[in-house]
């Protein structure tokens, strides 16, 4: 399973339109792609989190909102299947 972690900077006075349009793309996504998608209160607009079974499946998603002119600017954190545990329990 691979998980992005997304935090978007939307132009100012373009929240509402630009919640809409991502609401949309990730509404038509397959399936097999899971999101969360909440409303910020500090330096960034929108917190999103997809997750989906391939790194190609999350990306595709991501790239399709992450180039939506509205956008000012976008933070991404992948976190990849495999990945190790360095703290231990």
């Amino acid at each position: 399973m691979t998980t992005a972690y997304l935090l978007l900077d939307i132009k100012l006075k373009h929240q509402e339109e630009v919640l809409q349009q991502i609401k949309e793309i990730l509404e038509n996504e397959p399936a097999y792609v899971k999101y969360e998608l909440r409303e910020t209160f500090a330096d960034w607009d929108f917190f999103l989190k997809i997750s989906a079974e391939n790194l190609e499946q999350v990306k595709t998603t991501i790239l399709k909102i992450k180039n939506m002119k509205k956008i000012s600017r976008h933070l991404t954190l992948l976190q990849i299947a495999g990945g190790r545990n360095l703290i231990r329990e």
